[in-house]
C-alpha cells in the first residue's frame, strides 16, 4: 500500500538536507502514526536505526540510481 507520497514499504529513498548539502539514503517502514507531525511523517530504515523523516524532501530511487563503493 503506498503512503500519500507514493512510497511502499522497502522502497529506498534518498534525502536531501539542503542547509548542509548532505545527502542520505534509508528504507521506508511506514508513515508516522500519530496525527501532528510537523512535517516529519515517514518512518525509514537508516543503518540499524529508525529515524523520521520530511516525506515531501525525499526522492524515491530507482534501479540503478545508486552505486555501491
Amino acid at each position: 500500500m503506498m503512503d500519500r507520497y507514493g512510497f511502499e514499504k522497502g522502497d529506498l529513498l534518498k534525502w536531501t538536507d539542503y542547509v548542509k548539502n548532505e545527502s542520505y539514503v534509508g528504507l521506508y517502514l511506514r508513515p508516522v502514526d500519530y496525527p501532528a507531525t510537523g512535517g516529519n511523517d515517514i518512518v525509514v530504515l537508516v543503518g540499524d536505526e529508525q529515524v523520521v523523516w520530511d516525506g515531501w524532501q525525499c526522492d524515491k530511487l530507482e534501479k540503478g540510481e545508486w552505486t555501491c563503493k
